[in-house]
């Protein structure tokens, strides 16, 4: 795909399925936006995600941030070949992926969300893993995605309840 291609097409979906013309059961009232989270410790954003990010308008964004286990792995590997076994091994690999999901995800983000309003953003971190016992995670996913959703709706039904006054 041509860079900025991404961001053309998702702009275009974007206004037809938000605009006031577009049949409610086609209307766009959440979003789920991936992303990697890197694990050479770069800037999990670029030029095109905040693009992409800006199209959304009011409407809301559950971002799902994928492969934290990757990001551990990878310290828990350079720990082990600089400084070998520890007893405090889980700490301290708990703590530096962390900070470095903080400093590569977590801030990035909250800097291309700074037009957005402040009532339109929350960040709630939710532990979604591929074991057994996960169940309470992804019930909090949908849980955070459908507080959001109630919130947008009703603020909908609001604006569209004084337009036709």
């Amino acid at each position: 795909m041509v860079p900025g291609q991404n961001s053309q097409l998702i702009s275009q979906f974007m206004n037809e399925r938000t605009h006031v013309e577009c049949p409610l059961t086609e209307r766009l009232d959440g979003i789920w936006y991936c992303k990697n989270i890197p694990v050479d410790e770069a800037c999990a954003f670029d030029e095109e995600d905040e693009i992409i990010l800006n199209t959304f308008g009011d409407v809301p964004v559950t971002i799902v941030f994928i492969g934290m286990n990757a990001l551990a792995s990878r310290l828990k590997a350079q720990h082990l070949a600089r400084v070998g076994k520890d007893r405090n091994l889980r700490v301290v690999i708990g703590e530096r992926t962390r900070r470095t999901f903080e400093a590569t995800c977590t801030v990035p983000l909250m800097e291309l969300c700074r037009n957005r309003a402040p009532e339109a953003i929350t960040l709630k971190k939710v532990s979604v893993f591929h074991e057994r016992g996960t169940r309470d995670g992804f019930c909090e996913l949908v849980r955070t995605t459908s507080d959001s959703l109630h919130r947008y709706r009703a603020s909908r039904a609001a604006e569209y309840c004084f337009r036709l006054w």
